[in-house]
């Protein structure tokens, strides 16, 4: 493919298992060694490879990974090289790294506080990439089939879509506005299918306080000293609002 065309290539769903682990061990693992360090838990360095296998649609999601013999990440389908790149090279990665950095405390079931905290970590790191992206500090592997351009689109879009989680939380779980009349006016406003939202907002619908509280967490990780994120990096899973809030 023409480098920066988002025409997903010929056999790429073949492509996927080589391309992710490729892409975690040449180029994400190196650029979180030289820039999120102070953000991400430090792993045993025994770990080279992300040791996870790519297949088709199912029900499984990240926080299941544990109930299985290897991660598993869910087959692109009709999804763009950038939206593979951001959603699994870098978010979906972050959370491998997690696991092979905390083992066994990473929880088969996890706890609110436990999936917020990890989800701070994978948020903070998108914006850190989307960052580095912007200054050219790091660039794309010159072998993925996307452009610098399209990934820093799709990281800000990715952003949007936590802030629409948002006005759902305040709308519908604290206003109580019906889902369904949110959905109409979400849709009217950003003039966008309602199939796009309701694709976004699934998983948190129905659990009032959580979309403000992962924006919460993540912005107030995010706004950390070094020391203070490295110890609550270092004492996971014991994790709790109140001393977060505190800090």
């Amino acid at each position: 493919e023409i480098k920066g065309s988002e025409i997903i290539p010929k056999n790429w769903k073949l492509q996927i298992p080589g391309i992710y682990e490729k892409s975690y061990t040449e180029w994400f693992t190196e650029v979180v060694e030289n820039h999120l360090m102070e953000y991400l838990p430090e792993r045993p360095f025994h770990y080279c490879s992300p040791c996870i296998k790519v297949i088709s649609w199912s029900s499984e999601v990240w926080r299941c990974w544990r109930f299985l013999d290897r991660p598993t990440l869910i087959d692109p389908g009709i999804f763009k090289p950038s939206q593979f790149f951001v959603w699994h090279v870098i978010h979906d990665s972050v959370h491998i790294w997690q696991m092979q950095a905390y083992g066994e405390r990473w929880s088969n079931i996890l706890s609110p506080n436990e999936f917020l905290f990890l989800e701070a970590q994978a948020m903070c790191a998108e914006k850190k990439f989307l960052s580095l992206l912007q200054q050219s500090t790091i660039e794309l592997p010159h072998w993925y089939p996307s452009s610098s351009k399209s990934i820093i689109l799709c990281l800000l879009l990715g952003l949007l879509e936590r802030e629409i989680r948002l006005d759902l939380d305040l709308k519908v779980h604290l206003q109580g506005q019906m889902f369904s009349s949110w959905l109409h006016d979400i849709s009217k406003l950003t003039k966008l299918s309602p199939d796009y939202f309701q694709g976004l907002t699934a998983e948190l619908l129905g659990m009032p306080g959580f979309c403000a509280a992962y924006t919460v967490v993540t912005d107030i990780f995010q706004s950390l000293t070094s020391q203070q994120r490295k110890i609550m990096l270092q004492n996971y899973p014991d994790i709790t609002y109140e001393p977060l809030l505190r800090i």
